[in-house]
């Protein structure tokens, strides 16, 4: 048994190679006067990581879910990614991170990958791509999706300016106003820019 924001809960005795953990106490599931959209079933209240929510009673053959203040969750969408585990394909959601790419057959399979913002990792010899994460403070970084065999970091979104050194293709704006520069992100030299272009929005 353990113990979490004055919680009791049950613990896998393998932690941490198994992190499972439920509720001590199992809670009984409050059914709503509504009916699921999609498949009539009724709602019920559930509580996730993110606190309560509504979710279909059918589950897992139905995975609707609405937020309690009425809002619905958006629907995951499609995308031309591939899970590395099965090999499905994978669909984009926003969880309490930001964006992130999840294989379609969840909670079959639990294959997640980051979004890119298509930008090479400037480091040397790393094949991986800028994402875009948010730290413990929600606060928006970008990384290398090879992490942590690479470490590359910047807090600042990389822009489409080529480097008259390196030649590589993005900068990060160094300073303000009219003494505005930029740094290229692979050799670190600066330089007077075009207009900024946001190498992602």
């Amino acid at each position: 048994m353990k113990w979490m924001k004055e919680e009791a809960l049950l613990g896998c005795s393998g932690y941490p190679a198994c992190q499972n953990l439920r509720p001590l106490v199992q809670e009984k599931a409050i059914v709503v006067d509504e009916q699921c959209p999609k498949c009539g079933s009724p709602l019920q209240v559930k509580r996730g990581r993110y606190g309560a929510f509504l979710a279909c009673s059918a589950y897992p053959d139905c995975r609707f879910t609405k937020r309690m203040d009425g809002k619905e969750d958006p629907e995951p969408q499609p995308t031309d990614e591939t899970c590395d585990l099965c090999g499905s394909q994978m669909v984009l959601k926003r969880g309490r991170f930001g964006r992130f790419l999840s294989c379609s057959r969840y909670p079959d399979c639990k294959g997640t990958k980051p979004v890119t913002i298509g930008i090479p990792c400037p480091e040397e010899g790393c094949t991986g791509k800028l994402v875009e994460r948010r730290g413990k403070n929600r606060k928006a970084f970008y990384g290398c999706s090879n992490y942590p065999k690479c470490r590359f970091s910047t807090w600042t979104l990389p822009r489409a300016q080529e480097c008259p050194s390196c030649r590589f293709a993005y900068a990060i704006v160094s300073g303000r106003g009219q003494e505005s520069r930029f740094k290229c992100l692979k050799c670190g030299t600066e330089f007077a820019g075009r207009e900024e272009v946001p190498a992602h929005q």
